[in-house]
């Protein structure tokens, strides 16, 4: 399962802001790519990087392309006995977006998720910085406010 998170970066889809899309089957047998792809297709025809790229390309680069307009990709990689997932965040961060961000923290409150933020496209490869829960920092809403904290900081060294 992958939840899709409008964010309201995108000019084109604005009234869609905060709105939660969950897409994929848990019974289903499609790879997270495959769903991420045909979701791209039907819901950003405009964009016509999701026309050249195929199910071989890994969730995370056909997410890039979701990320870069905006957007929030999590991905549910979650077995039977233990929660988790991947958070991908855009760059900018509205505080609106912000808000939005710590409601879905709290609805997947019992996952360890690893958050991956500051992604990048260099010479046909993707990089990014992540934060992630341990032991000190269990739930999805710690790991956001590691990861606003270290932004704050950041913006206070500039």
């Amino acid at each position: 399962m992958i939840a899709v998170i409008y964010g309201d970066n995108d000019a084109k889809r604005k009234e869609k802001f905060g709105q939660i899309d969950m897409i994929g089957n848990i019974n289903s047998n499609l790879l997270h790519s495959a769903t991420l792809l045909e979701y791209g297709r039907k819901h950003f025809p405009d964009i016509s990087i999701f026309q050249k790229l195929n199910i071989n390309y890994s969730p995370d680069v056909i997410g890039y392309f979701l990320i870069e307009l905006g957007h929030v990709i999590f991905f549910n990689n979650s077995s039977k006995s233990f929660k988790t997932g991947l958070m991908y965040i855009p760059n900018n961060i509205s505080s609106s977006l912000k808000e939005v961000l710590y409601k879905f923290a709290n609805e997947i409150s019992d996952y360890k998720i690893i958050l991956v933020y500051d992604l990048k496209m260099v010479d046909g490869m993707l990089e990014w910085r992540s934060v992630q829960s341990t032991s000190e920092i269990p739930t999805p809403k710690e790991v956001l406010d590691i990861y606003f904290k270290r932004q704050e900081t950041i913006i206070k060294k500039r």
